[in-house]
């Protein structure tokens, strides 16, 4: 008679694995950071009554929303990382002293790049701007120039994606960092209007 067998979970697999220890959430391999943030997420379901809904959803179901909400953590978290720091658009009304349709505006015209987070919401990448003098910086639409005169349809997180990639031709500094460090700036616009090219073939 054949005998049953179990193998042991994969190292890829453990590393993902949620355990329960009285009561309390733990995530194998992620570490003290890992539990809280699954702890927060499962009080989350809980506080919003969420426990009738969850119990509703079959096995398939359950697994499939809780890996589409790990891909818009982990998206996120990558973009917030590539990024920097962002500003909210209250905080940039407040900065500037725009109206919400004067902002539409800037954005409209290239001189201001906004992008929307995983929850629709609206952030502006903060080397934009020159807090000391209340003003978005002149270079920001130097370089969505090129962009837009290449590429007519061009979505403002590619221009924001090159903004905050390390680049060659910028002493391999990213533009971003080479606006807030007062590079040149006709060798900037020589970056963006080479990018734009590349994306435009």
């Amino acid at each position: 008679m054949e005998r049953a067998t179990s193998r042991a979970p994969s190292a890829a697999h453990r590393a993902s694995v949620p355990a329960v220890h009285d009561g309390a959430v733990a995530v194998v391999g992620l570490g003290g950071v890992g539990t809280t943030l699954v702890g927060s997420f499962v009080a989350g379901l809980s506080e919003r009554g969420a426990a009738q809904l969850v119990g509703e959803l079959s096995s398939a179901d359950a697994a499939r929303l809780g890996s589409q909400s790990a891909e818009q953590l982990v998206a996120q978290l990558r973009w917030s990382s590539l990024v920097g720091e962002t500003l909210t658009t209250t905080e940039v009304r407040s900065l500037l002293g725009l109206s919400r349709q004067a902002l539409d505006s800037r954005r409209r015209s290239g001189s201001l790049l906004g992008l929307s987070d995983v929850r629709g919401m609206t952030r502006y990448p903060s080397w934009q701007f020159d807090v000391e003098s209340r003003g978005v910086r002149p270079q920001v639409a130097m370089v969505s120039r090129p962009f837009r005169d290449e590429l007519p349809e061009v979505r403002e997180d590619q221009i924001v994606s090159w903004a905050s990639t390390l680049q060659d031709d910028l002493e391999h500094r990213s533009p971003a960092q080479w606006i807030t460090r007062g590079g040149d700036d006709d060798r900037l616009v020589r970056s963006a209007t080479r990018a734009a090219l590349r994306l435009a073939q």
